[in-house]
C-alpha cells in the first residue's frame, strides 16, 4: 500500500472512538473476518465531544475495501461474501451491545446510550439498528446489501430502518438531518 489511507484488497475497515474496542475485541473481530477470507484494518481515533447527533458521528464506522464494494455493485459477489459480511456485522453488534456508552446532553452525562454504528458501502451509510431482534437485524443487512448499485455508492445517502413502518429507505444527507432533527416525519 503506497497511500496510508488505501485499504488492502478483501478487507474490512473498522474506525472507532478510543476505549470502545480493546485488543481482545479486535482479535475476536479479526478471527470472525478471517473465517470469511477478509482482513481487518482498524483505527482508533481520540474520543471527544461533538456538538452533533451520534447519528451523524457514529461511535463505530465499518468500511469495505473497494474490491468488495465493486463485486457487490456489479452483482458478482458470492454468498460467502454476503454471509461473511452479515456474520461480521451481527458479531460486532453483539460485542458492542455489551459495552457502556455515554454522551453529553444539556450539560449532563447520559449513561444509557444506544451505540451508533454506520456500515459504509462507498458513500452509502447504513445506520445499523441496535435495538431490534437478530432476525430483523439480518433482514436489514440483507436489504442494505441488496440496494447497493453504482448510483447509491457515489452519492451521500443514509439507509435507515423505520421501526414505525418496518421498512427500509434511503435518505439524502439533507433528508436524514431533517429526519433526526424532527423537522420531517419518516413518511415525508
Amino acid at each position: 500500500m503506497n497511500n496510508k489511507n488505501e485499504m488492502p484488497t478483501s478487507s474490512v475497515g473498522v474506525v472507532y472512538f478510543q476505549g470502545i474496542l480493546d485488543s481482545n475485541d479486535l482479535l475476536a473481530i479479526k478471527d470472525d473476518l478471517k473465517g470469511s477470507g477478509f482482513l481487518l484494518v482498524s483505527r482508533e481515533i481520540p474520543s471527544g465531544f461533538f456538538a452533533a447527533s451520534e447519528s451523524l458521528y457514529p461511535h463505530i464506522k465499518v468500511f469495505l475495501s473497494p474490491d468488495i464494494v465493486q463485486t457487490i455493485c456489479v452483482g458478482i459477489a458470492t454468498n460467502v461474501i454476503y454471509d461473511g459480511i452479515k456474520f461480521f456485522l451481527c458479531s460486532l453488534r453483539r460485542l458492542v451491545k455489551t459495552k457502556s456508552f455515554r454522551k453529553m446532553q444539556s450539560g449532563n452525562v447520559i449513561t444509557d446510550v444506544t451505540p451508533a454504528i454506520h456500515f459504509n458501502i462507498g458513500k452509502m451509510h447504513a445506520v445499523l439498528p441496535m435495538d431490534m431482534d437478530d432476525e430483523k437485524f439480518k433482514y436489514f443487512v440483507d436489504k442494505a446489501l441488496e440496494t447497493v448499485n453504482e448510483q447509491i455508492i457515489t452519492k451521500e445517502t443514509y439507509f435507515i430502518y423505520s421501526e414505525k413502518t418496518e421498512e427500509t429507505r434511503h435518505y439524502t444527507q439533507y433528508e436524514f438531518i431533517q429526519n433526526i432533527s424532527g423537522k420531517v416525519t419518516e413518511d415525508n
